[in-house]
């Protein structure tokens, strides 16, 4: 999930930037190692009389190998999560396979019923095919153009298990113990023994066509050595399971359930590759992995999705080095190919300088002056901390303001236009760039909105204002129609009601719904999804 920490409606949050926990152990071709940096947050309650901070720490990690998070899913429910360490969950359900029948070449799908509450889609496998992605081993490709929205794949799960709520994420370990017992069809066998299972292992077999039927008949069987050794179903497991503390928030609300952690190996989803700006955006629902375009795909051009959550809004530097510590090859995405040629280091530069200010200094020293790990409680109206709020945005601001400067003219000595092929446009550039200062944008936001409930102010500051603007244009550009981006969306729409800008805002979140859940459903559906979605980002900080 992209994003963010429960948090109740009356909370204020100092939200240190932390990567949607939406634990993803696959790298599809790639070998990974090293663990998950901490995750820290501070958030500090504001109420008439006094004000709470509490601090929390999470890791996730299994046997050494990077827990991914996606950014399909933009908010994380802050719970402890290990995927290293065996533990029981009551309540789970694991299944060796989901009912996974053929799908036909173009199944139905009512989405307005799915979302109703009827039956979970069936598989679905869109005009997409399996090919050799340079530098990444295989992919999947688009074999026509696809539009924002348009469905790529509904997944069955070949593995899965599933928590009593919120927060849990089964281990791994529990989940490839399965596979020394359990009896699974031939199929499923196939992609066991085709997926990869990191570069230390004999090369992978030949894939099975996607969207076979993964159901055991009479040819149910357990494992051979000869199909997949036994040392390495653990690795053909970690490596291409995913995992997330809930499904879909909005949409297992709309459909009238409760949200579940849960871990599953999905086959066909297990082969998408990495971007830092993707173009497909993914969730589940039930035990139904859904992707969709995110932006739209050229006939031949990559699926592609974000293996870091919020770890792609990082700088470049950072992003490599969570790429390589933890998925173990250095990614050479188009936008990292661009910060990396050496033509922008002055705004590369102030980006990375906002980044480690924000996070060395800016935050922990908050932290550490309202509190710390133990949480002090501190009045409202105490000087000192409006002293620190206000040193604090006064030390943000002018840095965000020469570093939207310096973007700026890096972006304007780059074309105004440029094929995908070619170096980037003055106004992907921009983006790129820019996005890359999302933390500094985001506790812009939430010190602005600190400031504001202490001193009783009922709109925003022209600095809240513009922090929350660059904040959603940034999830427009490079995570688009995740839940990151519908919960900006959404509150931006919130602090247009009433203005001339509220039919603008409101058409982004439509749009948003669109392309996340899909193109056509009907008005009821949408107010449904939407009220869903805004009762969500109500629990979260982002």
């Amino acid at each position: 999930m992209h994003a963010a920490q429960l948090v109740s409606p009356q909370r204020v949050a100092l939200t240190r930037g932390r990567q949607w926990c939406m634990c993803m152990v696959s790298v599809h071709g790639h070998a990974h190692a090293g663990a998950m940096p901490t995750l820290a947050s501070l958030a500090g309650q504001a109420s008439s009389n006094n004000s709470h901070h509490e601090h929390s720490q999470q890791q996730c990690r299994s046997k050494g190998l990077r827990a991914r998070c996606a950014a399909s899913s933009a908010s994380a429910i802050l719970v402890p999560v290990s995927l290293r360490a065996a533990r029981k969950h009551s309540g789970r359900t694991v299944a060796a396979h989901a009912a996974g029948g053929a799908a036909p070449p173009a199944p139905m799908i009512d989405w307005d019923v799915v979302y109703a509450g009827g039956s979970l889609p069936p598989v679905f496998i869109g005009p997409v095919e399996v090919r050799e992605a340079p530098g990444k081993g295989r992919g999947l490709f688009a074999t026509r153009d696809l539009a924002p929205g348009e469905l790529v794949l509904v997944c069955a799960p070949l593995l899965y298990a599933a928590s009593e709520g919120e927060g849990d994420i089964p281990s791994t370990e529990e989940m490839a113990a399965r596979l020394e017992t359990e009896a699974l069809g031939a199929t499923a066998r196939a992609w066991l023994a085709g997926l990869h299972a990191g570069d230390e292992y004999a090369s992978p077999k030949p894939l099975p066509p996607l969207g076979a039927p993964l159901a055991a008949g009479g040819d149910a069987a357990t494992l051979t050595e000869e199909e997949v050794a036994r040392e390495a179903r653990f690795a053909v497991c970690a490596l291409n399971v995913y995992g997330e503390e809930a499904q879909d928030l909005a949409a297992s609300a709309a459909r009238g359930e409760g949200a579940s952690g849960h871990l599953g190996l999905w086959p066909e989803f297990a082969l998408l590759n990495h971007s830092c700006a993707p173009n497909a955006a993914n969730w589940t629902v039930g035990d139904r992995m859904v992707v969709r375009a995110a932006a739209p795909i050229p006939k031949g051009g990559e699926v592609l999705i974000n293996y870091l959550g919020r770890g792609a809004l990082k700088p470049c530097s950072e992003r490599l080095l969570d790429l390589r510590d933890g998925y173990g090859f250095a990614c050479g995405c188009a936008r990292c190919n661009a910060e990396m040629d050496g033509a922008h280091d002055a705004a590369v530069f102030a980006v990375q300088g906002v980044y480690e200010a924000v996070m060395n200094e800016l935050l922990p020293g908050l932290q550490a002056a309202l509190g710390g790990e133990g949480g002090g409680m501190v009045a409202a109206d105490d000087k000192r901390v409006r002293t620190l709020i206000n040193t604090a945005r006064g030390q943000l601001a002018p840095l965000l303001q020469s570093m939207d400067a310096t973007v700026a003219a890096a972006a304007g000595g780059a074309p105004a236009s440029a094929p995908a092929e070619a170096a980037p446009s003055a106004g992907t550039l921009r983006a790129w760039l820019r996005g890359s200062g999302f933390e500094g944008y985001s506790l812009q936001a939430q010190l602005e909105g600190v400031e504001a409930q202490l001193s009783g102010a009922t709109a925003p500051t022209p600095a809240a204002a513009s922090a929350q603007a660059a904040m959603l244009a940034t999830a427009r550009d490079l995570s688009p129609a995740s839940d990151l981006h519908l919960f900006l969306a959404l509150r931006a729409a919130a602090s247009a009601a009433g203005t001339p800008d509220a039919d603008a805002a409101d058409q982004e979140v439509t749009h948003v719904l669109g392309t996340r859940y899909g193109p056509g459903l009907s008005p009821a559906t949408l107010e449904r999804l939407r009220a869903a979605a805004q009762e969500a980002a109500a629990r979260v900080a982002v």
